[in-house]
């Protein structure tokens, strides 16, 4: 009779149990958190690491990093050696605090994070899709700035080839802004690179369970994009 081998212990800097992301932060040399936290959802087997290590490197720079995966085939992409000039994999390891929780949905992968996100104390969450290629005009600290100046709970930039048209501002309000320093006030927001302050962060995680998609996600901005405390 053959025997098999157990499988073999996690990666260090993969977490499967939500308090230990505390920990990792500690571990890490981040027991004094940083003002915002960028939040990364969600890995799978079709990451492109080289982009999110470029959106990561370029605009979130001093950001604590909270990145979630829901199938472990995120192993064979996040633990193969990079390919050659490309370090993206092994920078996302150093970077960014990694939580696993196999099956679970979007929303509760979001979700999962609240508490520890809470604890820290950050002002403001940036919460980016895994699969978005920031601009060089992309401007973080910029949207935390219109964010208290405009007392704004929820945040995004224009995006390019967006599912709906309101977001890449074809079917915007007139005086649609071309400068980074003016807001337009939408009915509604769909989710790539979010900016949310703390209490937004709050009101609209608490609103989500393994019955939300992300596409159930856009349409909580309205309820919770006015509260900007």
């Amino acid at each position: 009779m053959q025997s098999s081998l157990p499988p073999p212990p996690p990666p260090p800097w993969l977490l499967n149990q939500l308090p230990e992301i505390d920990e990792a932060f500690a571990q890490r040399g981040g027991s004094t958190p940083s003002p915002a936290v960028v939040l990364v959802a969600a890995l799978s087997k079709r990451t492109n690491f080289s982009v999110l290590a470029g959106d990561l490197r370029k605009h979130f720079d001093g950001w604590d990093c909270v990145a979630v995966a829901w199938h472990s085939r995120v192993l064979s992409n996040v633990d193969v050696a990079d390919a050659p000039g490309d370090d993206g994999a092994a920078f996302l390891r150093s970077r960014c605090v990694i939580v696993l929780r196999e099956g679970m949905k979007w929303g509760s992968l979001v979700n999962l994070t609240r508490g520890a996100i809470a604890r820290r104390g950050y002002e403001h969450v940036a919460l980016l899709l895994d699969d978005v290629k920031l601009g060089d005009s992309f401007n973080a600290t910029e949207l935390i700035h219109l964010s208290r100046t405009h007392r704004l709970g929820v945040l995004s930039p224009r995006v390019g080839h967006a599912t709906y048209d309101l977001m890449q501002g074809k079917y915007a309000p007139r005086g649609w802004p071309h400068s980074a320093e003016r807001v337009v006030r939408l009915t509604a927001l769909e989710q790539y690179a979010m900016l949310y302050s703390r209490a937004a962060w709050g009101c609209m995680t608490s609103l989500m369970d393994d019955a939300v998609s992300r596409d159930g996600a856009d349409e909580m901005e309205p309820r919770c994009g006015a509260d900007a405390r």
